[in-house]
């Protein structure tokens, strides 16, 4: 069942370190966003991305598209997203620069989410520290999280210490982003690699 689940695609940052928008980094006929995109429909009933207006997105695969104008880092994007489902919700949020998700695991986390205690807030893989741009919240924990940020708070391993968190089974892979140059080559020549592989 899908229509308490949404996605929540997060596409505001500014892409300093890796000097173009990843966002927008080519994933064979299409971008890497509308690749993330298209796997969170596959998981969700309906599929929100949070990044400035005026981005030239195009037709990126999103139902609705929150104006993140004010830029202000993932975790008020977060919140931005939670308050506009309802509260009995539970929310997938995804960075757009995820180019090894596996929506097999991610379907796997969903029928999982039935499991957890009332009290747990979020399910988030944890390889040396939790990965919130990988993940489901409850929307219900939204207001507490509108709280936290009104009062100044950025972090989201600081929200995250705050409330109960179960873990994700997650393979490593899934987990790799796309910060730098290197990081951007590295994965264009294992494709290449896995490319000549497959011929």
């Amino acid at each position: 069942m899908t229509g308490d689940r949404y996605s929540l695609v997060l596409a505001g940052g500014q892409s300093r370190r890796l000097g173009q928008d990843k966002a927008l980094l080519p994933w064979g006929e299409d971008t890497l966003l509308t690749h993330v995109c298209a796997i969170a429909r596959t998981v969700t009933g309906e599929v929100i991305l949070v990044a400035p207006h005026g981005r030239p997105y195009g037709a990126n695969g999103a139902d609705r598209w929150l104006d993140d104008a004010w830029g202000q880092g993932p975790l008020v994007a977060i919140a931005q997203g939670l308050a506009i489902v309802p509260e009995t919700a539970w929310v997938l949020v995804l960075a757009c620069d995820l180019p090894r998700l596996d929506a097999t695991v991610l379907r796997g986390w969903a029928h999982h989410l039935t499991n957890l205690a009332p009290a747990v807030m979020a399910y988030l893989p944890f390889a040396q520290g939790w990965h919130p741009l990988c993940g489901w919240y409850r929307a219900a924990q939204r207001e507490a999280l509108q709280t936290f940020v009104e009062r100044g708070g950025r972090a989201c391993h600081t929200w995250l210490a705050e409330m109960p968190v179960a873990i994700a089974p997650c393979p490593a892979p899934m987990l790799t982003n796309l910060n730098t140059p290197a990081d951007w080559q590295a994965w264009r020549a294992d494709q290449s690699s896995q490319s000549q592989i497959k011929r």
